[in-house]
């Protein structure tokens, strides 16, 4: 049995697409997969069995995110468009997503199995996960993305939260846990694969201490990614991030043959 760990991280989500297929290419298949944020999105076509239309996907995203200036949340719509049209499911595998509860001001984490759940359903809990909050009448303009650091958005939040104006809302997974990874307690697998967005990634000590070394496959990139990459979804961007991912995961799985 194979598992993957996908973490969140926006338009870096890209570099995890080209591993995720590089994976299929290579005959792997995964049985339990666990997705925060975009990594949810990605993971959903593991699930899915469309991994051979990730590419595509990523590729017809647009390039600009468009932030809703009178919402109290960036607007994640255009991640789904495509998705909505997917008609090809496989339900057999395991697939969790966590995403964050808000009740009053209270900050619940939630992780679901979507094994065997309708589509509808998924891509709610998908919406859920990517879901970031943003404070309404806050504007993010073309110039801001470039300079773009989450922080000052979370910042806000947590100003928002404490005034209860979050209170019923579903939010991004990364919010609590963008390191979700704890169904691999109770869903063992002979071979764990790490897709990251963080160079010389650390595992969560809980993984180390159920899963030995040569158990362990960390795809996550060799290279730094920048804050405002978070918000990147140019096609050149896309394109160079995807190739690479699908590159490295190649040639790291080869070498371990």
């Amino acid at each position: 049995m194979n598992g993957i760990f996908l973490q969140g991280g926006g338009g870096k989500g890209a570099y995890q697409a080209g591993v995720i297929s590089a994976l299929s290419d290579l005959g792997i298949k995964m049985d339990v997969i666990c997705g925060t944020s975009i990594g949810a999105v990605n993971g959903y076509f593991i699930y899915s069995g469309n991994e051979d239309k990730l590419e595509e996907y990523w590729m017809s995203l647009k390039t600009q995110v468009n932030v809703k200036t009178e919402d109290s949340t960036i607007d994640n719509s255009f991640l789904f468009d495509y998705i909505k049209k997917m008609d090809k499911i496989k339900n057999e595998k395991d697939f969790y997503i966590n995403y964050t509860e808000v009740k009053g001001t209270r900050l619940k984490e939630l992780s679901p199995n979507m094994r065997g759940r309708n589509k509808e359903d998924i891509i709610e809990k998908m919406v859920y996960t990517t879901l970031l909050p943003k404070r309404s009448g806050y504007e993010v303009t073309e110039e801001k993305m470039q300079d773009y650091d989450s922080r000052e958005l979370f910042d806000m939040f947590k100003e928002d939260l404490k005034k209860g104006l979050y209170d019923g809302y579903h939010l991004d997974g990364g919010i609590i846990n963008n390191e979700f990874m704890n169904p691999f307690l109770e869903n063992k697998v002979d071979k764990l694969y790490i897709v990251s967005f963080i160079k010389d990634f650390r595992l969560p000590e809980y993984i180390y201490e159920n899963y030995r070394e040569n158990q362990i496959v960390d795809l996550s990139p060799n290279f730094k990614f920048e804050k405002y990459h978070m918000v990147t979804f140019d096609r050149d961007f896309v394109k160079e991030k995807f190739e690479y991912g699908y590159d490295y995961a190649k040639k790291t799985i080869q070498s371990l043959l």
